[in-house]
């Protein structure tokens, strides 16, 4: 879904702090920090409008999912 201002991301399955990443096309990290608990807010109002990833550490591996930035 298109984000224009903050970013939210739950994951349900999380059972410690993690590493969430967000990465634009090229791999470039944007934005990362330390996700606690199931839910976290990314402010992505200065982001470039345009297509990233973000990239969470999970016990089974790595979740990739794409979000879509729109500059209003």
């Amino acid at each position: 879904n298109p984000s224009s201002n903050i970013l939210i991301i739950e994951y349900n399955n999380l059972k410690e702090e993690t590493q969430l990443q967000i990465t634009d096309l090229l791999g470039r990290v944007i934005s990362s920090k330390k996700m606690k608990g199931k839910k976290t807010e990314i402010d992505v109002s200065n982001f470039i409008e345009g297509i990233y990833f973000f990239l969470l550490q999970t016990d089974t591996g790595i979740v990739t999912k794409k979000i879509e930035v729109v500059n209003n």
